[in-house]
């Protein structure tokens, strides 16, 4: 597909394809996106691009060579925004689209814009009880972690259709967020399943065997839903 030219959100985040991504708008220069894709003629959506290096939200300077942002993100399409009065606004997102930035674009704008390539979701070859497999897996794992937290499971039914079972999978799995950056990028669904289906598989022995989770306790946190 042809590039095109869009604003970009740098987080210290993944953002999957048909994920929620809840955000709060405070930086004035992300005031400034808010307003140009929501305003006449906006197409209300942005880029997310995660952090490499640093951890603060708009992150974008350049280090050494190399940009501080990953070059592989999601479109975020904004479905509702709710202004403060302290000029502040709550965004409910959903990641959509893949893309892969080509180069960055200067408009004169406060914020990052890239020209980006959207990239296609291939399906692959996904084996027979790949998905039902890595499926059953992120079930286990979620009852035991419920069970041992003393916590109800809740866990939303998973999509039957392998690309979106695989992102799915990508944000609810026990990692940091390098190696869920790794899973964003790659190719097909028959990939990223077969890789999840070792992870999860690796960490449910883990978590049967010793009850402990070898991650780190931010990474804990945000699988426990604990804040």
């Amino acid at each position: 597909m042809a590039g095109v030219v869009i604003p970009l959100f740098p987080l210290d985040h993944v953002l999957m394809p048909g994920i929620g991504l809840p955000l709060r708008i405070f930086e004035p220069r992300y005031r400034e996106l808010l307003a140009d894709v929501t305003g006449e003629g906006g197409d209300r959506r942005f880029g997310v691009v995660s952090v490499i290096e640093g951890s603060e939200v708009g992150n974008v300077a350049l280090v050494g060579d190399a940009p501080s942002t990953a070059t592989v993100g999601t479109i975020a399409e904004i479905l509702e925004v709710e202004p403060f009065t302290d000029g502040t606004s709550a965004v409910l997102t959903v990641g959509s689209s893949r893309f892969v930035v080509e180069e960055e674009a200067d408009l004169g704008k406060p914020y990052l814009m890239a020209r980006v390539r959207m990239l296609d979701e291939p399906i692959g070859v996904v084996p027979p009880g790949l998905a039902e497999s890595a499926r059953a897996s992120a079930m286990a794992y979620n009852q035991l972690i419920a069970r041992l937290t003393r916590r109800e499971a809740e866990i939303e039914p998973y999509p039957r259709d392998p690309v979106s079972l695989s992102y799915r999978l990508a944000n609810d799995a026990p990692l940091p967020r390098a190696d869920r950056q790794r899973l964003l990028e790659i190719e097909s669904a028959d990939e990223r399943l077969r890789s999840l289906a070792r992870i999860l598989g690796r960490e449910l022995i883990l978590l049967r065997e010793t009850r402990s989770i070898a991650v780190s306790p931010a990474v804990l946190r945000e699988v426990l839903g604990l804040n």
